[in-house]
């Protein structure tokens, strides 16, 4: 199992902010400013990717031989996004996602990925939104940054995973 590290508000605010791409401004669809932007800011990230790989991982699922693994749970599939508008829409519902938690579980049943390979690291979003929390790592370390958020990009990826093909775990199912 990992060992993570929760970060505390101050680094959150501390890491590297870029500001290119995925709409540099962030605003809502209302044209306001998200209310939590520093909070969210190692997010920033995304706005820099030319594609990513949206994965669906199955938390529930016994990782049998021959099976394909992301992070210690079964992967379902995984699509890899570059159309622009896309990549837009995918950041910004993860953005406003991270704007709107306000609490989050610790049960950590994560169906959902986001991985961006870029500048020679391999960023990775980790998202529980049965619990509202998502987790962030970087070139497969030990550690993961923490953040609660709300289920606004759930349906959305959801949606992109289904259009290309790829089944989503059930939630019915008990974790490991």
């Amino acid at each position: 199992m990992t060992n993570v590290h929760q970060p505390t508000r101050l680094l959150l605010v501390l890491t590297a902010i870029s500001c290119v791409g995925c709409n540099s401004q962030h605003q809502r669809g209302d044209g306001q400013r998200w209310s939590k932007e520093s909070e969210w800011s190692y997010l920033r990230f995304l706005d820099k990717a030319a594609e990513l790989e949206l994965v669906a991982i199955d938390p529930g699922a016994e990782i049998k031989a021959g099976d394909h693994e992301f992070f210690g749970y079964k992967e379902l599939g995984r699509t890899v996004i570059k159309e622009a508008a896309t990549l837009e829409e995918v950041c910004l519902a993860v953005y406003r996602s991270a704007d709107e938690g306000t609490t989050s579980a610790w049960c950590f049943e994560p169906r959902h990925a986001i991985r961006v390979h870029q500048g020679g690291k391999d960023r990775v979003l980790l998202i529980c939104f049965e619990c509202s929390l998502m987790r962030m790592n970087e070139n497969q370390s030990e550690s993961f940054s923490q953040l609660a958020i709300s289920s606004f990009a759930e349906p959305i990826l959801n949606k992109m995973l289904l259009r290309a093909g790829i089944p989503l775990a059930d939630k019915a199912k008990s974790a490991r």
